[in-house]
This record gives C-alpha cells, structure tokens and sequence, in this order.
C-alpha cells in the first residue's frame, strides 16, 4: 500500500494553527487505515500473523521555508504496527540547534537499515550471516519486535538506555578537533559524524569492542565551521550528539 501528499513543499500547515492543515490531514488517513486494517486482522485471527511498517523515500527538514512547508530532509520516524511490535516509541527527542535554518538536517539516530534488520532478525528468524548478506552490510538490530516467536523465550527487555549519557564530546564548539567519550557494552560499535545536510563525513571507528568506556579522538580539521553530528552505534544502544565547529 501505498499513500501520496507527504511532499509538503508548501501549505503543510495553517498559518494560524501549526497542529492542523494538510501534513495533519494526512496523518490522521494513514491512522485511520491502518486501525481499519488491524480490526480486520483481529476478525480473521491472524493479528498475530502479521507486521506491518511505514516507510518513505524521503525525509523531511527541521524548520519552515518561506512558504509553510519543509524540504526534503534525512531523518523521518518510522512505524511498526501488530501484535508482535513492542509497544512506545524508541529513540529520544532530537537536539535541535539553536541557530537551525530551513537548510538544517538532523542526523537520524537509527540507521532505518537496523530497523530492517529488526524485522529480518525476530520476525523471519533469519540468522546473523543472513541478515548481513541481505542488506549488504552489517546493521545492528534493536528491541523491536517480541523474539519469542523465533527463540522461544519470553519478551527481552526493550531497554533504550534513554537516561544513560553514552556518547559525549569535548570540546565541544571545537576548532579542528574533538574527543568523543563513549561507552559499549559488547559488541560491534559504529561511530559515525554527519554533515548538516545528514551526509556521513567521516567514520570513525567500525569494530567488535569489548564493554568498558573509551575515548576517540575526531579530526574534523578539512570540514567547513558549522552543525554536525555524531552517531554512536552499539548494538541496540544508538546515541545521537550535536557537534559545532567554529573558525
């Protein structure tokens, strides 16, 4: 299935009434469907059959254009829908700078490659190798969907760790360099910087680690001064910290 509008360019909302308009509009359609299509599943007895996901090729701005719309941006929220899916919402609100321009991404926090590994991993079952053959790559799975269905225990913990300050940078405005402080509790870790336009520029580190807290130095010396972002991977633990570099 498939629903058209989200290209909000302009008039995504009312002048007078940011909470209303046509982003609204379209929102309220896509929830409609899909407590429609629930119902029906739960009619037939197969609610425990079926998982259901959005996704978009494109994702959206964090401020206005001139024209009560946003751009084309690079993060965007995903949902997961059935019985199966762990309930809330995983991830923390965004930092948004305080100098941001409709021209500003934010850096998604969760690589959406990890939420198909999600699916791939505790609702088809498919081994480690073949998640990594399917996808091209490694991607870190996170607490998504009940596993009980394909390793017969009970529901795993949905742990966010959203308290806990696992990546941090200092200093932080920086010049040409900084250091990123992290924490990993086994594993592989990925730390990533993003550019304001959501582009990785440099990937920091890419390995197995055992758990302890470590220190990383970032040269980010050739990048032009400006808002970037840096993404701790570990697992189903990801952090995300705003970066400012200035002349």
């Amino acid at each position: 299935m498939s629903l058209g509008g989200f290209d909000t360019h302009a008039q995504q909302v009312e002048q007078d009434d940011h909470s209303i308009g046509n982003h609204a509009d379209l929102l309220q359609g896509l929830s409609d469907s899909i407590h429609a299509f629930q119902d029906d599943l739960g009619l037939l007895g197969l609610e425990d059959r079926v998982l259901g996901m959005t996704f978009s090729e494109f994702g959206r701005r964090i401020v206005d254009n001139a024209s009560l719309g946003t751009d084309h941006g690079s993060t965007q929220p995903m949902f997961l829908f059935g019985t199966k899916v762990l309930p809330g919402m995983l991830g923390t609100n965004p930092e948004i700078p305080s100098n941001a321009t409709y021209q500003t991404n934010l850096a998604m926090q969760y690589d959406f490659r990890s939420v198909y590994a999600s699916v791939l991993k505790d609702w088809f079952c498919l081994e480690p190798n073949d998640i990594d053959a399917v996808l091209l790559n490694t991607y870190q799975p996170l607490a998504l969907i009940d596993p009980d269905g394909c390793l017969g225990t009970s529901v795993h913990e949905a742990n966010q760790r959203a308290g806990d300050q696992l990546l941090n940078a200092y200093p932080n405005p920086f010049t040409e360099r900084t250091t990123l402080d992290y924490v990993s509790n086994g594993g592989r870790v990925m730390i990533q910087v993003f550019n304001e336009q959501g582009q990785v520029v440099q990937t920091v580190m890419n390995q197995l680690m055992p758990q302890g807290s470590y220190r990383i130095d970032v040269d980010l010396g050739d990048m032009p001064a400006g808002v970037y972002y840096a993404r701790l991977q570990n697992e189903g633990n990801q952090q995300v910290r705003n970066l400012l570099k200035v002349r």
